[in-house]
């Protein structure tokens, strides 16, 4: 391979691995009904378009944090037994936007789905 070839593809290489190394990132806390620290919710930003979903837990204080997203629009979707939110539609992301969303989780009925 001449040098010539050996630098684009070393660039080229280099340009599409900082792609990933920059992408969204959605965080926040997660809340019980009584306003306490949630730990052990999954939380999931879905993109709209490629239907790729991202799931992450509430740590021990209730926060969570989905790195490296592509740009695109999404829903953020909360699942906890016995609990229920309203997902959050049309959430717009740039390539290095960092969103935060608080949720605030309901009683609900357990369903087997859960």
């Amino acid at each position: 391979m001449r040098p010539a070839c050996k630098s684009a593809a070393l660039i080229a290489l280099v340009l599409s691995l900082a792609s990933f190394a920059y992408g969204a990132t959605v965080s926040g806390t997660v809340k019980g009904p009584d306003g306490k620290p949630f730990k052990g919710a999954f939380v999931e930003a879905q993109g709209m378009d490629s239907r790729i979903a991202t799931n992450v837990l509430s740590d021990k204080d209730g926060r969570y944090r989905i790195e490296n997203l592509p740009e695109g629009q999404y829903q953020l979707l909360v699942r906890a037994v016995g609990y229920r939110f309203e997902p959050r539609m049309g959430i717009q992301l740039a390539a290095s936007q960092n969103a935060t969303y608080e949720i605030a989780l309901e009683k609900g009925t357990v369903r087997w789905t859960d």
